[in-house]
Parts: C-alpha cells; structure tokens; sequence
C-alpha cells in the first residue's frame, strides 16, 4: 500500500506505474491496483506471495501515456521516481495471509442510504419533491431513493461541470479555467469508480467532520485505517491540503454545506460507489438500518500495510 500526499486520479490504477523486482526474482506481477480517493492511497494485490527473507524493489514512476499515467486528480502527473527497498520476512507469520481483499469491509447500501437522507436531503437539498411540496430538489439531483439516485446520479453527469457546446465528454478533458475534468457522472459505480465520482470530491471538498466545520481543529477524531497514520502526525493537515486543492478546482461548495460527514460516513459512501453492482432496493433497508453500523466501523481496518510510501 502506497500513501500520497494528493488525491489520485482514476489512471494511477495503471499497473505500469508500478514495479516490484529483485535481483534473484523477476518482476512481480499485479493482479489488481486500487485507488482510493479517500485515503490517498493505491493498494497493489500480487499475483504471487514475494519469497521469503528476499530483498525487493518498489519503483513508483508515472507512465508516458496520459491515459495509464500515476497523476493528481486534476492531471498533475507524478514526478521523477520513488525507489524503496524492503526485506520480506524471513518465515511466514501465521497471522499473515495470501489471498487479502483489497477493500476488506463490505459495502453497505443501508447505511448509505441513511447517510443520505440524514445529511443531504433536507429542504432545498436533493430529497424527492413531496406531496404539496414544490421547491425543487437542488441541481435536479435526487439521493433519497433507489429510484432517485438511478434517475439522477448513477452515470447521469452534473450540470456543475457540464459545458453547454460538449456535454458529457468523459472527463478527457479539462473545463475550461480549470483543471477539474469536466464530463464526470456524479455516481460511476463501475468497479475503482469513486475516482471518478463527482458526488465523492463533494464530500471530500467538505472535508471530514472531525476537522471542525471550517478546518480550525488539529485533531482528527475518527481513527485511519490501521498503518495509515500519516508520517509525523500529518494526518490533519494532509486533509486540510486536500481541502484547499480542490476548492481551486472543484466547482461549487463541499457538501452538505453545513454539516461535513464524518470520516467513517464518507469512507461508507467510497464504498458503496466502488461496489460495483445494482443498487440495493429500499425495501431491503429498514428504519435507519445503517446508522450504526457505520458507527461501529469508527475502528475498523482497511487493510494492514507493510511498508508506508509518501510521495506525490
């Protein structure tokens, strides 16, 4: 698992990017790359167990091809190159495993659901208009339903970075006077696509609760994933630049506006967008299923991590 200092694009999930090697061992093939927008991290899953007591190589370079590129979210590409060596151990540690998911806590569609109509569906937000109730719902956008988010957000693109001559363009390029792409749906549920997920940067935008409204606190309450503590407890100001990023580029305000979600709220919705599957129907959510059980994942773990990298 790889830490950077920026949020990453969804290219940086190129393989290409990335080499492991050694002098006795060829280069190490990697079944699956994840990004994740919310930790700043990429998770490299291996297609084999490294040997034992074995010296390695990790080589992080971005790739010539934009498409395939280690970049920023707003393009920026990764400069020069990261080299780190490490050691494998030298007998295998029962707790250890060889198969590891690369995002271990399920998602949960109940919960999210409860997220989004605690926090972002109040009046002139993105509720259903009611009966007698004619305000419309904020930017045409509905998070209150299955139906809502099918009709409104899941690969439907916000008008926020839409440009009138060439909507919907994918994200190729950038809106103009920004670098923020323009063309992104505010849901892409594809596999990995909270990357490229405009209700995410949203969220991100707002920053974690824990941070204070407006970023004054110095202690981010909700704990990281367990090896994520940032090197010399940066972890408060590495959100607070990220905030900073993309309020240059992201258009509009953080949502909710006046109340962020907690770091454990927002890591559910990353989740939940990266699931990769139908939406699961309201029926099977009950009351405010969901509520605790984000509640209790304030201590959970995305994964262990052997070695920690900051670059970017």
């Amino acid at each position: 698992m790889i830490r950077f200092d920026r949020v990453l694009a969804n290219s940086a999930s190129a393989r290409v990017n990335y080499r492991i090697s050694s002098g006795t061992v060829v280069d190490v093939v990697f079944k699956k790359v994840r990004v994740d927008p919310v930790e700043r991290t990429v998770t490299l899953a291996l297609d084999a167990p490294l040997q034992r007591n074995t010296l390695y190589r990790l080589r992080v370079r971005a790739a010539d091809n934009p498409g395939d590129r280690l970049a920023s979210f707003d393009g920026t590409a990764f400069e020069g190159e990261y080299v780190q060596d490490f050691v494998t151990k030298a007998e295998k540690d029962p707790a250890d495993t060889e198969d590891v998911d690369l995002d271990p806590i399920p998602a949960d569609p109940c919960a999210v659901q409860a997220i989004f109509r605690k926090s972002c569906t109040g009046a002139d937000c993105h509720g259903s208009p009611s009966a007698g109730v004619t305000t419309a719902r904020a930017m045409g956008l509905s998070l209150d339903s299955d139906l809502g988010l099918q009709q409104t957000a899941i690969g439907h693109a916000s008008v926020l970075i839409q440009r009138a001559a060439n909507p919907g363009s994918g994200g190729a390029a950038p809106l103009a006077g920004l670098g923020f792409p323009r063309g992104l749906p505010i849901v892409d549920r594809r596999e990995g696509g909270s990357t490229s997920s405009f209700l995410l940067y949203k969220l991100l935008l707002a920053g974690p609760a824990e941070l204070g409204q407006f970023g004054e606190e110095a202690v981010l309450g909700a704990p990281l994933p367990k090896g994520l503590a940032a090197p010399d407890g940066r972890v408060a100001d590495l959100w607070r630049r990220t905030i900073a990023d993309l309020s240059v580029l992201v258009p509009g305000s953080g949502m909710p506006p006046s109340a962020p979600l907690r770091l454990e709220e927002i890591r559910a919705v990353r989740r939940w967008i990266d699931g990769a599957g139908a939406v699961q129907p309201t029926e099977a959510c009950t009351g405010d299923a969901g509520t605790d059980a984000t509640d209790a994942e304030a201590g959970a773990s995305d994964g262990s991590v052997d070695s920690l990298v900051d670059g970017g």
